[in-house]
């Protein structure tokens, strides 16, 4: 008698414990989701006094 309550506490608190395993990894996937961030690209140039160019480059411009 005692090995089927065992077993039986057993089998609860291991469906429990999968239950929330489960759920937790769905909210973290939905707040995934929910910060969709678009990322831009922002070209430059930066010219010398004479006209030459100094330097190029990109810069990254989040935005929610």
């Amino acid at each position: 008698m005692k090995t089927i309550l065992k077993r039986t506490i057993v089998f609860f608190l291991s469906l429990a414990m999968i239950i929330s395993v489960a759920c937790s990894t769905a909210v973290a996937a939905e707040t995934l989701e929910d910060q969709n961030v678009t990322s831009h690209r922002v070209s430059y140039i930066i010219y010398k006094e004479d006209g030459t160019v100094k330097e190029t480059g990109t810069l990254a411009q989040s935005s929610k």
